[in-house]
């Protein structure tokens, strides 16, 4: 009840604000406002765009440099389930408590992963105006390379393959004498990364093969032990 009533406060304020603004016509202003009651989160943030285009540097901008429309799998819908959470950006996202995260959101778990995988990835890659993070994701993809596992992993596969190593280096450093260091220097700080331990731990798979092999079992046994039981009953 309690988050019913603020999600209905919440529009009614951001819909009465907005109606004070010059602001499109009252169509617009109609559409907007069945907008926000849907995604009220991303209502507020419409309106604090509003807000800093209107009145210039006396309303702090909300442009973030990694916003989580930039990760792939994620739709308008889970990002403003995310936004009702508290967490507005890649960075809000790889640092949230993931339990947590899954609890509340109710996305699947392997989804998850994902994102918080690419975030992971996003945050560290250099971001220039000239050669921004999104131009590097292209030239890494090129390479099959998503994630930061994936980095990690094609670091691994590429140490005995000039070439590739070249092309990796071009892709993250847009350098290749820079690209050891560069290189080196993300992957070195991933090991910091306690929400990474558990992606890596999740995509391992191993805890997959354990449960399902464990189940097997229990079910051959269960098999085994009716059909004796229904074997002995026969004879009886």
């Amino acid at each position: 009840y309690i988050s019913a009533i603020a999600r209905i406060v919440i529009v009614a304020l951001v819909v009465t604000t907005a109606g004070l603004l010059p602001f499109g016509s009252s169509r617009q202003q109609q559409i907007f406002a069945f907008f926000v009651g849907i995604f009220p989160q991303i209502g507020i943030q419409a309106l604090k765009a509003a807000l800093t285009k209107t009145f210039g540097g006396i309303v702090p901008t909300i442009k973030t440099d990694y916003p989580l429309s930039d990760l792939e799998g994620l739709s308008i819908w889970d990002q403003a389930r995310l936004l009702e959470e508290g967490i507005e950006d890649m960075q809000n996202l790889a640092t949230a408590n993931l339990v947590d995260v899954m609890l509340r959101t109710r996305v699947p778990i392997s989804r998850l992963v994902d994102w918080l995988d690419q975030a992971f990835l996003c945050l560290r890659m250099p971001n220039t105006e000239k050669d921004p993070y999104s131009a590097r994701r292209l030239r890494l993809r090129e390479l099959g390379i998503r994630t930061a596992t994936d980095l990690q992993l094609a670091w691994q596969r590429f140490q005995d393959d000039e070439v590739l190593r070249s092309a990796l280096f071009l892709a993250v450093a847009g350098d290749e004498k820079k690209g050891p260091a560069v290189v080196g220097g993300i992957l070195a700080t991933f090991d910091g990364e306690v929400n990474l331990t558990h992606v890596k731990a999740f995509k391992c798979h191993e805890w997959l093969k354990d449960n399902a092999l464990s189940r097997g079992n229990q079910t051959r046994n269960g098999y085994r032990s009716n059909s004796r039981q229904r074997t002995s009953r026969a004879h009886s």
